[in-house]
């Protein structure tokens, strides 16, 4: 890379060394000394009032954002609580939809069991019958 290239300096705004700025005159102007070291101390003393309002009100701003970071964060780990306990109940329901299937298979199995035995029992009634007819 070659040097850096001095630069020429602002366009536009140049200012003859000859010409004086108007400048307007402010409330200070008119005081005399004594009033302005007055005028000095109150200034001293409104910015240090406000310096400390203004702590206070960074502090509380601090505060309420903290405030805000712990209750979302709680929040936050209470929804996945609600998610997991979700979870859960689905878990459970499908559970019990299992259990009653199978319990509903049992029951007709035993009732389909009962109606056998119930039928050959009535066959044999109907057999000893005719046996002590036949007698």
């Amino acid at each position: 890379m070659g040097p850096k290239k001095k630069g020429k300096g602002k366009k536009g705004d140049s200012k003859k060394k000859g010409d004086k700025e108007k400048v307007e005159p402010t409330e200070w102007d008119d005081l005399t000394l004594e009033e302005l070291q007055n005028a000095v101390s109150s200034l001293e003393a409104n910015l240090a009032t406000s310096q400390r309002d203004r702590g206070r009100a960074q502090a509380e701003h601090d505060a309420v954002q903290s405030y805000r970071a712990i209750t979302q964060n709680q929040i936050k780990e209470i929804e996945l609580q609600i998610d997991a306990l979700d979870r859960r109940i689905e878990q459970v329901q499908e559970d019990n939809a299992v259990e009653l299937r199978v319990y509903a298979h049992k029951v007709k199995h035993i009732n389909y069991d009962h109606d056998r035995k119930l039928l050959e029992v009535e066959s044999l009634r109907e057999e000893n019958l005719a046996k002590e007819r036949s007698l």
